[in-house]
């Protein structure tokens, strides 16, 4: 999308997004070229698949403030918040199993809650061994 961007004549000051922006920033700062950026990214996934395997990860996005999930999160103390993104948005990450239980309760109680299409339980204890690769 930079690229594309900059042949507008656009150039970004400023880099945001759900995760790994760090990678993105370091692109736009001019500190990596995008192919080390891309190479980066793809080597991280790849470390974190191999770190669980086996293990059927995901993320869980809701539309409830921390006070609203947190009965929920007591039936499901392994579902960890994973993003504050607003005062009433939050990303829940955990094996897909536990989410899917926490997903169906908030539906059923009138909340918004969607399983995200990722394989993997970014930002939450998951992560720790792949930071070790």
């Amino acid at each position: 999308m930079l690229a594309v961007i900059s042949q507008w004549g656009i150039s970004a000051s400023r880099v945001i997004g759900p995760s790994s922006e760090e990678i993105a920033a370091a692109v736009v700062a001019g500190l990596l070229i995008p192919e080390e950026g891309i190479k980066i990214a793809y080597f991280s996934g790849l470390a974190s698949q191999s770190h669980n395997p086996g293990q059927l990860l995901g993320m869980l996005a809701v539309h409830v403030s921390a006070d609203a999930i947190a009965p929920y999160l007591e039936s499901e103390p392994t579902v960890q918040v994973a993003c504050y993104n607003s005062p009433v948005s939050l990303t829940l990450s955990e094996q897909q199993p536990a989410l899917k239980r926490v997903c169906d309760a908030l539906k059923a109680d009138g909340h918004f809650a969607r399983i995200l299409q990722v394989n993997f339980a970014y930002h939450s204890e998951h992560v720790r061994g792949t930071a070790e690769d």
